[in-house]
């Protein structure tokens, strides 16, 4: 068995991950949920961009609401989720790739 296809199915199931990872996203910039806790799924850059983003303050109760992903390679993966909250809902669309055994997102965008 080649090596990339070990990788592959070592990862976890994209859709559902980054689902969780969107969640945790959410609560970070609405301050329900504290930053470091996403440092290990983020590249240092994207971490740091996000903590300093401040958006209002939801009530507790996020929800992954859609989730759609596209593959590019085993090792890429883009992943577009949709949050919603007591208030707001919120659009995310992220990178994954694959660091070390484990999903790593690259590129983020939060809308």
């Amino acid at each position: 068995m080649p090596e990339r296809d070990v990788l592959r199915t070592d990862l976890p199931d994209p859709g559902p991950w980054a689902a969780l990872l969107a969640r945790a996203i959410v609560e970070v910039v609405t301050g329900a949920r504290q930053a470091p806790q996403l440092r290990r799924w983020l590249l240092p850059d994207l971490y740091a961009a996000l903590v300093g983003v401040h958006l209002s303050p939801c009530a507790r109760g996020t929800t992954p609401i859609h989730v759609r992903t596209c593959a590019i390679d085993e090792k890429h993966t883009e992943v577009a989720v949709i949050v919603a909250t007591a208030t707001r809902t919120y659009a995310l669309a992220l990178r994954l790739e694959e660091y070390r055994g484990r999903w790593m997102t690259t590129a983020l965008e939060l809308a």
